[in-house]
C-alpha cells in the first residue's frame, strides 16, 4: 500500500509508509547524501523530528531515489542533514550560484586569448 506522499519542491518528494522509513525521490536536485557503506552510516537526516540514515540510493535518468531507515539506536549522528522545504531551496539556490559560477569561467577561458592580446600588444603610436 502506498503511503503518504509529501512534494518538496523542484522535484523533491518524500513517500512515507512503504517500509522502515521514507523514499526520497529527486529528479532535479542532488541532495549530496552518502549511503550506508560496511560498517559505516548513512548520513543523519532529520525528517518531520526524526532522524533516519541513508541506506541505499538508486541513480538513473530519472534523477535519485534514496531510502531511509530509523538511525541506529547508540550511534551517535554527527553532520545531521535536513529534509524540508527550507533545506531544498538552499540546494537549489547553491547550484544555481555554481552553475552561474561555471559559465562565467568558461567565458573567461574562451575569451581569454583575445583579452591577453589587447592587453600585451603594445601600441604602435
Amino acid at each position: 500500500m502506498a503511503g503518504h506522499i509529501h512534494d518538496l519542491g523542484h522535484g523533491v518528494k518524500v513517500e512515507d509508509g512503504l517500509g522502515e522509513g521514507p523514499t526520497v525521490t529527486s529528479t532535479e536536485v542532488g541532495l549530496g547524501w552518502r549511503p550506508t557503506a560496511g560498517q559505516f552510516v548513512g548520513t543523519a537526516v532529520n525528517w518531520q523530528d526524526r532522524l533516519f540514515e541513508v541506506r541505499s540510493v538508486i541513480r538513473d535518468t530519472d534523477g535519485e531515489r534514496w531510502q531511509l531507515v530509523p538511525w541506529p539506536k547508540g550511534e551517535v549522528a554527527r553532520n545531521i542533514d535536513h529534509l524540508d522545504i527550507t533545506r531544498i531551496e538552499k540546494l537549489v539556490a547553491e547550484a544555481a550560484v555554481v552553475k552561474n559560477s561555471r559559465s562565467i569561467r568558461l567565458v573567461l577561458v574562451l575569451l581569454s586569448p583575445v583579452v591577453s592580446f589587447v592587453f600585451v600588444v603594445p601600441s604602435i603610436d
